[in-house]
């Protein structure tokens, strides 16, 4: 079981305080839509995104980079952003009906993942299966370690509380956007 959340004085005030701390372990992430991604599974609708380091770095062997209309939600709001980068904070928990950390400001979602061999499957807190699955030998050690993959044991479970927040990224740098067909022309830097 990884390190798991304690209630207690974790920050103060409202996110938009310039002192304001977080609960959780963060990874800052550049989210630019990439509507080549796009794809229509049964009655599921998804929408593609390519994931950058702040840096204009891609993220290597991330687990996702398309997500459902819920997935949309949970990183990035109601709306389908060009570009967004978001401060993403996993908030590990001892078990399924552990509270969940009170963030002003943040609705902060209740998931977990499930350890087979190298494998971490993300699912919803009422055990719905999502399309993410996070690799020992893939994805980049930053990632892993964001997630607490070390500290979660072969075939354990590890619930966990998830929020983003919106980040300004300045000096951020990213390759030109992605051609795409259909609605019209995406969003270059």
């Amino acid at each position: 079981m990884g390190e798991a959340f304690r209630p207690g004085p974790a920050y103060r005030g409202a996110p938009r305080g310039p002192g304001m701390q977080f609960p959780g372990r963060e990874i800052l992430l550049v989210f630019r839509r990439n509507e080549a991604k796009d794809e229509q599974v049964g009655s599921v609708e998804y929408s593609g995104y390519d994931v950058h380091w702040p840096s204009g770095g891609r993220v290597r062997g991330l687990a996702f980079d398309r997500f459902c209309k819920i997935g949309v939600r949970y990183l990035l709001g109601r709306d389908k952003p060009d570009v967004a980068a978001m401060r993403l904070y996993f908030v590990p928990l001892a078990e399924s009906d552990a509270p969940l950390p009170r963030v002003p400001g943040c609705r902060v979602r209740a998931l977990y993942l499930e350890r087979d061999g190298g494998d971490f499957k993300l699912f919803l807190s009422d055990g719905t299966p999502t399309d993410i699955t996070f690799n020992l030998r893939r994805d980049e050690k930053a990632i892993l370690r964001w997630i607490g993959a070390r500290s979660i044991p072969h075939g354990g479970r590890q619930w966990f509380g998830l929020y983003a927040v919106r980040a300004a990224a300045p000096g951020l740098s990213l390759p030109a956007a992605p051609v795409t067909s259909g609605s019209g022309a995406a969003a270059a830097f």
